[in-house]
């Protein structure tokens, strides 16, 4: 073939209509179509390229048809524009994610040159295998038997502490995330450290880094992301935004708090700050327990830490377990905030 005309005539002859003029053009910007004309790749290959420009990392049937965009001009604030826009954006960031120097370094030394993506539904068994070996391993370090399961008690082998495990997000569905142990020094140790650097470096969610360093397959591109974060042992609750400011603006900004925040808070329900006084009970309920645990005592009884209560604040004295310890109990709900556990306000 003489010129990109021709390549491109041919390359509509493979695809058996015409060409999507967004997706060509980031065939040629890519200089994909020039390797073909220098003869350093094959018309198959650019083929398969093209394909995969039009997926855009995306296999859902509605991307995909607004993706078959006849004209070249997309009116700028069209849904198709959008969508197509983000597409591209899915493509322009598995390109950038491959040539990632940590995914190729991790790629080859795991893999090979010969690397083959894992199929999706592969990656639990995979992940699986590796956690055994990581185990045995991190074992064989200690100076113990390789177990499958960890020892009751390591005293009673040695004097050694295992470490405390961190966790791996992984899916093998792509819908939901799953979790595996990490131990040091492991395969999966150093897949959590992949995962880490795609989450910074990327901005990814959790676990998208796995998925992709084992299967090529990158996150839907967002201009938002949101999770709620709560703990189960802290007073924390909080509401985490990513935002693409190129392509959110305040209004679609704040129509995405509004739903997040109606998960925890719904629409239409009452709301009022938390008291001092009921802070002031949760906490000397909190410290009391605490207490009684450092001492090796029984859990106090709500009419023990009622008493404890009225001796330190005898101004606010209660004369009600049950009304003490319910209020102890929604505000300790409402500092963990679990949705829907705390809507109302306060039981003081």
């Amino acid at each position: 073939m003489q010129s990109i005309a021709q390549i491109k005539t041919a390359l509509r002859a493979m695809q058996g209509r015409e060409l999507v003029e967004g997706a060509w053009n980031y065939v040629v910007e890519k200089e994909m179509a020039r390797r073909v004309l220098e003869g350093k790749k094959t018309l198959r290959w650019l083929h398969a390229e093209y394909q995969e420009v039009l997926a855009a990392s995306n296999p859902s049937a509605v991307v995909r048809r607004r993706l078959q965009l006849a004209e070249s001009a997309v009116p700028k604030e069209s849904d198709d524009a959008r969508s197509w826009r983000e597409a591209l954006l899915n493509r322009y960031t598995q390109d950038a994610a491959r040539m990632d120097s940590e995914v190729r370094a991790f790629r080859s030394d795991v893999f090979g040159e010969e690397w083959v993506p894992l199929k999706l539904h592969k990656v639990r068994a995979w992940i699986d295998d590796h956690e055994r070996e990581d185990r045995k391993a991190y074992y064989r370090t200690l100076g113990i038997l390789a177990k499958t399961e960890p020892p009751k008690t390591i005293k009673a082998q040695g004097d050694w502490n295992i470490a405390p495990l961190r966790a791996l997000f992984f899916s093998s569905d792509g819908r939901e995330l799953e979790i595996a142990p990490v131990l040091p020094g492991g395969m999966l140790d150093r897949l959590h450290r992949l995962d880490q650097h795609f989450q910074f470096e990327f901005a990814w969610p959790e676990g998208a880094g796995v998925t992709f360093a084992l299967t090529d397959i990158v996150p839907t591109y967002t201009p938002t992301s949101t999770r709620v974060r709560m703990s189960e042992f802290s007073p924390s609750c909080r509401i985490e935004m990513l935002i693409d400011p190129t392509n959110t603006t305040p209004e679609e900004l704040a129509a995405e708090y509004r739903r997040e925040r109606a998960k925890v808070i719904p629409e239409g329900r009452r709301f009022r700050s938390i008291s001092v006084r009921s802070l002031m009970i949760a906490f000397k309920v909190h410290m009391e327990r605490r207490e009684a645990e450092a001492k090796g005592k029984q859990e106090p009884t709500g009419a023990a830490l009622m008493r404890a209560w009225n001796k330190w604040q005898p101004q606010e004295e209660y004369d009600d377990v049950d009304a003490f310890m319910r209020t102890a109990r929604n505000t300790e709900q409402r500092l963990r905030c679990p949705p829907l556990a705390w809507v109302g306000g306060d039981d003081d």
